[in-house]
C-alpha cells in the first residue's frame, strides 16, 4: 500500500479517489476491513490504526454508474460524507478568499498589497471552473504582474495580459439560486420553495437540475424554511452482499 507500509496510525487524505486502480481499490478495502498490512517481502502482518479521507471532483454517483469506483469501498468510505459545492455556487466567499489569498501573497513576498472593490467585482464574477486553486492563481498573477509593492491595485492597473481574463466576467451571480418566479422576499421566497419543493416531491436531484445548481444549494434553502426533502441518488444500491459493513 506504498507509503502505507511504515506507518501504524495516523489520518490518510486520498484525492481523487476515482482515479485509483479497481484493484487497488480492492487492496485498499481490505484494509479498511481487517486493519492490517504486510509489509513486501514480510510474512506477518501489522495492525494498525488508520483513518481515510476521500475526495473526488466528480459526483460518485457517476463514478459508480462508469465502474470506476467499487461499490463496496464508495459505501465503506462514505458514511461520513460532505458535499462542497462549487466555487460558482457561492460567490458571497470569493472576497474573503481573495483577502486570504493576498495576505498569503504579502507574507511571502513582503508587500502590502489590496485590491479595489471594483477589481474584486469583477474577480468574483468569474465562472472559477478550477475552483479555489484557479482563485489562487489569478490573484497571484494580478499581485505578482502588477508592478506594485503597496498599496491598492485598481482594474485600470492589470497588465494587458490579464484583462482578457477579467473581462470575460459574467454578471455577478446571485448568492443563491431560485426557483422561477422567486422574488427573494421574505414570506413570499418561502411560499415559492414550498410549492417548488412539493412540485418535485421533495427530490432534491431533480429540483438542482430544475435550476441548474448542485444539490447542496438546494438543501440549504430548503433547511432554510424548515421544507421536508429526500436525498434519491440515480443509482442502484448495491445489495447488503456488495455493501461492506460499517
Amino acid at each position: 500500500m506504498g507509503s502505507l507500509r511504515w506507518v501504524k496510525t495516523g489520518l490518510f487524505f486520498l484525492d481523487e479517489i476515482g482515479d485509483m486502480p479497481v484493484e487497488m481499490q480492492a487492496k485498499l478495502l481490505t484494509v479498511l476491513e481487517d486493519k492490517e498490512i504486510r509489509r513486501p517481502g514480510a510474512e506477518q502482518t501489522v495492525k494498525i490504526d488508520v483513518r481515510f479521507l476521500a475526495a473526488t471532483n466528480r459526483q460518485p454517483e457517476t463514478l459508480l454508474q462508469e465502474q470506476t469506483l467499487r461499490n463496496d469501498l464508495y459505501y465503506r468510505l462514505a458514511m461520513n460524507r460532505i458535499d462542497l459545492p462549487p466555487l460558482r455556487e457561492h460567490p458571497e466567499d470569493i472576497p474573503a478568499l481573495i483577502g486570504a489569498t493576498l495576505a498569503e501573497f504579502n507574507e511571502k513576498h513582503t508587500t502590502a498589497l489590496t485590491l479595489h472593490p471594483e477589481l474584486i467585482e469583477h474577480v468574483q464574477a468569474l465562472p472559477f471552473p478550477g475552483n479555489i486553486r484557479e482563485l489562487k492563481n489569478v490573484v497571484w498573477q494580478i499581485a505578482s504582474e502588477s508592478g506594485q509593492t503597496t498599496g491598492k491595485i485598481t482594474l485600470q492597473m492589470l497588465p494587458p495580459e490579464l484583462m482578457p481574463t477579467i473581462h470575460s466576467s459574467r454578471a455577478i451571480p446571485s448568492q443563491t439560486a431560485l426557483p422561477p418566479r422567486v422574488v427573494e422576499t421574505g414570506t413570499e421566497e418561502a411560499q415559492h420553495w414550498q410549492t417548488f419543493c412539493e412540485e418535485h416531491q421533495g427530490d432534491v436531484y431533480a429540483m438542482a437540475d430544475a435550476l441548474g445548481v448542485h444539490r447542496t444549494t438546494v438543501i440549504r434553502k430548503l433547511k432554510k424554511y424548515g421544507l421536508p426533502y429526500a436525498r434519491k441518488p440515480r443509482v442502484q444500491r448495491a445489495s447488503p452482499k456488495t455493501v461492506a459493513p460499517s
